[in-house]
């Protein structure tokens, strides 16, 4: 329970913000400059395409947001280059929700503090929380949110003979901009059951690593007659020697 408490903790100090934060004060100057003036031209342009119904405002719009994102996830590769070096398979595998870079910062957490505890009672207990959890479902925002995309849906199909065209395409882009809403808000806002199927996923992880690292390495220590190296472990090497 202790254990948990605290792994708990730390999991929520290893944070997306805080990886967010990262991507920009620690960019550089000319790319933290260029990502906050592509976020707020892109803001100006769509705030202003809504308002005047401006197709070439709107498409202008999409356009810098393209450029944003790519910058986005360009800055993302220049301020962890090194974990790219390190784990390029794990970072392009587990980049969504910059998973793999808060495994990163969680286990340097856990690390820094000396945590030497038993990952697989601390896994039990979290598996029993997330078992003991399902019974308690409860309404989330995604919800609400998804009420709400459904009540504009049915607005906008009962009123398509009336309204002008323009109106009826800003209304589906004002869809996709809550559809892409209802996604961060359910990434941001996650269940609590999510946070620990992930904290778990994070054990297994740091487990993986312990369990690589406590293995015995291997070397070559002779030749057989079939031309292929003969292996064999540093412990049995050592204590041949001994033998000897």
């Amino acid at each position: 329970m202790e254990n948990f408490s605290y792994l708990f903790e730390r999991y929520n100090a290893a944070s997306n913000w805080n990886v967010v934060k990262r991507i920009y004060s620690n960019s550089g100057r000319r790319l933290e400059i260029s990502l906050w003036l592509f976020k707020v031209i892109y803001l100006v342009l769509a705030v202003t395409s809504i308002l005047t119904t401006s197709t070439s405002l709107l498409i202008s719009s999409i356009c810098v947001a393209l450029v944003w994102f790519w910058l986005v996830s360009f800055t993302r590769k220049v301020v962890f280059a090194n974990e790219f070096n390190l784990y390029p398979v794990q970072m392009e595998e587990f980049s969504y929700d910059y998973q793999f870079i808060r495994y990163l910062d969680f286990k340097n957490l856990v690390i820094n503090d000396g945590y030497k505890g038993d990952s697989t009672d601390d896994q039990k207990f979290i598996e029993n929380l997330i078992e003991t959890g399902k019974k308690e479902v409860s309404p989330t925002k995604l919800v609400y949110v998804s009420s709400l995309i459904s009540a504009i849906i049915a607005i906008v199909a009962s009123n398509a003979s009336t309204w002008p065209t323009k109106v009826i395409f800003f209304s589906i882009v004002l869809l996709g901009v809550l559809l892409i809403a209802a996604h961060l808000s359910s990434n941001i806002g996650r269940s609590r059951s999510a946070k620990l199927n992930e904290l778990r996923r994070f054990l297994c992880w740091l487990d993986s690593e312990r369990k690589i690292k406590a293995a015995p390495k291997f070397e070559v220590v002779a030749n057989r007659s079939d031309g292929h190296p003969d292996v064999a472990s540093n412990a049995k090497n050592k204590s041949e020697k001994k033998t000897e």
